[in-house]
């Protein structure tokens, strides 16, 4: 009896104690941050960097529908994320020097296998200053890029001479003239300034006067002392120059995010090249990154206009590394495919070592039945431009006064109210009239004056430097015979006959210059 009363005491003993055990709460180890690379408030971090890597207490995970949750701001695509235990790796693009960023996770983003959440994650670090090879020089260079357009009237393309090229060459220097224009003189420039204009673009192709296309690192130096002689004929008159990249077909046909790396690389390389040659210049040289990037002239996909993002950040970080001028040189980046409709939404400004030194370009060949009239790629020619000459308009268009001034004003409103100049570098109108039988020949090259007129006049309006295209492709029926379908007839200066301006260009030169009296509103 005695041991039976023992043991259940002590059964009674035991029970207590479980009882007691199993009302106590089991310990819970909530996930949380540990250590991440770059530190939190880090400074001088590499701008080179290309991941983030966080390391947690415990395992943790995310579902892949919570990737876009993550932020690292301002403007930088996080492009992959990859778990490992407790380590978690985010593949980054490209950061700019001597910038603020600041990585955020939100809460409940990140879970353990317990499903418990890791409250919010917030990094911050600054990456380090741009490294220059020579000290900057602002001498000659003092004009911030308002100041510095407003003292373009109006500008000239000097197209397709240094920007030409034909395969086969038997020397890279024969390539000025494989387009069928004669080599650049200094007469020919003298007789654009004589006209009215103060401003030169000068397109150029580089990949085919380069000793590597791989690298793209080094130009052939008789090349280079071509571009500069072109270059001295405009600034010797006092005229300002942008100097471009311009048919670069491995970055112009190629926004693709696959390709970005490589591609920014020999962007890189190039660029240096160009802006250590032309580094004495001082701020009536103008450099402009790119030229038309696109994809068969497709609307972009958001990689598309990320990697157009990129093209323009790794421009104005490769001129500025070199130092001297260019630390302080004024720079033009582009819009995708230089379209303006894709940019207001889709264009990230650079961010710069010096402040209020970028414009940015478009082009406008508006609407596309006129301007280019019967070139093969369109099949709806627009005669007649303007509300006065409407009546005659054998093709429907709705790009007329109202919607230049919508689309000018809307680009003012975006960009140059926000302390943005901004560069229409391309525009124009085919110069030859197409035989028509119902007698309005006069009306013909009065619509034109008028157009280039109104268009030129409307961009100054707007804050826009206006920048005319000129191929050399004249049109002189003494000399050219009857007119050709599907040419572009953009010349407005004969250059093979003292730089000529015929019946059929004088109106759109006359229009230009009319339109360009027109102030600039800053």
């Amino acid at each position: 009896m005695k041991h039976t009363l023992f043991y259940s005491l002590m059964i009674l003993a035991l029970s207590v104690v479980f009882a007691s055990c199993s009302n106590e709460e089991k310990v819970v180890t909530m996930p949380a941050l540990l250590q991440s690379n770059p530190e939190n408030g880090a400074q001088d971090v590499d701008f080179a960097l290309s991941e983030i890597v966080l390391t947690f207490n415990k395992k943790v995970g995310m579902s892949a529908s919570d990737k876009e949750k993550l932020q690292l701001s301002p403007n930088v695509e996080i492009e992959d994320v990859a778990f490992s235990d407790e380590v978690l790796t985010l593949q980054i693009s490209e950061l700019a020097p001597e910038t603020q960023y600041t990585l955020t996770i939100p809460g409940g983003v990140l879970v353990d296998d317990e499903n418990h959440s890791v409250s919010e994650v917030t990094i911050s670090f600054k990456t380090k200053a741009l490294p220059v090879d020579e000290t900057p020089d602002n001498v000659g260079m003092e004009s911030e890029a308002f100041s510095l357009f407003k003292k373009i009237k109006v500008g000239w393309n000097l197209g397709n001479s240094l920007e030409s090229y034909n395969e086969g060459l038997g020397n890279h220097m024969e390539a000025e003239t494989s387009w069928g224009n004669p080599a650049v003189t200094k007469e020919m420039i003298d007789a654009v300034k004589n006209t009215g204009f103060n401003a030169v673009r000068i397109p150029v192709r580089w990949y085919s006067h380069v000793t590597d296309q791989n690298t793209m690192a080094e130009i052939k130096t008789e090349w280079l002392n071509r571009v500069k002689e072109v270059v001295d004929y405009c600034i010797d008159n006092g005229m300002y120059v942008i100097l471009n990249t311009h048919h670069e077909d491995w970055l112009e046909s190629h926004p693709l995010k696959s390709e970005a790396e490589a591609v920014l690389r020999k962007e890189r390389n190039l660029w240096r090249a160009i802006a250590t040659f032309f580094s004495g210049y001082d701020e009536h040289l103008i450099f402009s990154g790119t030229n038309e990037v696109e994809i068969n002239w497709q609307a972009p996909t958001a990689a598309n206009l990320e990697v157009q993002n990129q093209f323009n950040q790794c421009f104005v970080d490769a001129v500025r590394s070199t130092g001297g001028k260019n630390y302080y040189r004024n720079l033009i980046i582009q819009t995708y495919a230089t379209n303006p409709d894709y940019a207001f939404d889709g264009l990230t400004f650079p961010t710069d070592v010096v402040k209020n030194r970028i414009a940015i370009e478009f082009h406008y060949y508006r609407p596309a039945g006129f301007s280019y009239m019967d070139f093969a790629d369109y099949t709806e020619t627009v005669y007649y431009w303007g509300k006065d000459y409407i009546q005659y308009n054998t093709g429907a268009s709705n790009e007329q006064e109202d919607y230049v001034d919508w689309l000018f004003g809307k680009i003012k409103q975006e960009w140059v109210d926000k302390g943005y100049p901004v560069v229409m570098g391309e525009y124009g109108v085919v110069t030859p009239p197409k035989d028509k039988s119902d007698g309005n020949v006069n009306d013909l090259a009065d619509t034109k004056r008028y157009y280039m007129n109104y268009v030129t006049a409307a961009a100054k309006k707007n804050g826009i430097v206006p920048v005319v295209w000129d191929n050399g492709t004249f049109y002189n029926p003494l000399y050219d015979g009857p007119f050709v379908e599907g040419k572009e007839y953009f010349g407005l200066f004969n250059r093979w006959y003292q730089m000529e301006v015929n019946n059929y260009s004088r109106p759109i030169l006359e229009g230009i210059l009319e339109g360009a009296r027109t102030e600039y509103p800053f």
